[in-house]
């Protein structure tokens, strides 16, 4: 995905990838801007001691700056650790010391004070990178010698004078490496790290094009946890190969109201009350109806039935462009 990435900067450089919504107001940021970005995370990061194969730990909802951080890892060739934002402090730990993080990016104040809870129990974390930085000022002096703003590494980035490191990481890099670390929910035992390699993500990405017939024209809905392997997908997979654009939301809470006004070509939807919704995505719409399986506001052709039978359902997916469904 980094050497994708590069090409899509060069060859796109205009095009918009991410469009995400800040205090009301979209924000775009071309593949040339996300590319650029990227890099000087990647440079910041080095300047604080990342090396290639490092692993660096990302708590936060899905904006911006959670895909340059891992792009910007990727860059350098070190790994990408999600961990859910809703996890409390002792599986934060858990997976952090699993995972053997080097480094973590933390949201806010909330998430960076899950990591210092428990920071007795990391031996190997060198540094915590927060996005925001409102209450930063509330932590002590030992404390706020370990942390480092997201702007500070990106301006050290922009400082540094060591851009061949990335061009010698990419130069390095096969397609068997491992550039993501995904960790199951814990619902059956402690969370289990799959180590997804480049080759992993090269290959599963014709058929989720196929499967949803995408193509650079789409755009997509990020909401869904990106440390989830689905929301990858259609986050980072997808649009870097195709060249298509992501649409975030400012939160998770206001997923109907951005779902209405970037009309996505598809997104994920959730598993609730013990089956899926199948249902065509907010950018088919004539008439709005509430689906009662996933509680989010969905188009709905007037003239046409909810699916009766496991036939008829598959037939329904195969005629529109739908969200595909992920427990």
């Amino acid at each position: 995905m980094p050497q994708m990435l590069r090409e899509r900067a060069r060859t796109d450089a205009t095009r918009v990838a991410i469009r995400q919504k800040d205090f009301g107001i979209w924000k775009p940021f071309t593949w040339a801007q996300y590319h650029e970005r990227a890099c000087q995370f990647a440079l910041g990061l080095a300047a604080l001691g990342l090396e290639p194969g490092a692993r660096l730990g990302v708590i936060s909802e899905n904006r911006i700056e959670w895909v340059l951080a891992q792009m910007g890892a990727g860059l350098l060739g070190a790994i990408t650790v999600g961990v859910y934002p809703t996890s409390p402090s002792p599986e934060v730990s858990y997976v952090i010391g699993h995972a053997d993080v080097d480094m973590v990016v933390c949201e806010d104040q909330e998430q960076t004070d899950k990591v210092l809870d428990a920071l007795s129990e990391l031996p190997r974390l060198r540094k915590i990178i927060v996005i925001e930085t409102k209450g930063l000022r509330s932590f002590t002096p030992e404390q706020r010698a370990l942390i480092a703003t997201f702007d500070e590494v990106q301006r050290l980035g922009r400082e540094s004078a060591q851009a061949h490191l990335i061009d010698e990481a990419l130069a390095r890099q096969t397609m068997d490496d491992i550039g993501l670390m995904i960790y199951t929910s814990g619902s059956t035992g402690k969370p289990k790290g799959a180590m997804i390699s480049w080759r992993n993500i090269r290959g599963v990405v014709p058929g989720i094009v196929e499967r949803l017939r995408l193509d650079a024209r789409a755009s997509h809905l990020s909401y869904l946890p990106l440390c989830h392997v689905a929301e990858q997908m259609l986050t980072t997979f997808t649009p870097i190969y195709l060249g298509s654009t992501v649409n975030v939301g400012e939160s998770i809470r206001t997923v109907q109201e951005t779902c209405a006004k970037s009309r996505p070509a598809c997104s994920w939807a959730c598993r609730a009350s013990g089956r899926s919704c199948t249902r065509p995505s907010a950018s088919r719409c004539r008439r709005r109806a509430r689906c009662a399986g996933c509680s989010l506001r969905a188009p709905w052709p007037p003239a046409r039935r909810w699916p009766t039978s496991r036939a008829k359902a598959g037939r329904w997916r195969r005629s529109c462009a739908l969200a595909r469904i992920t427990g």
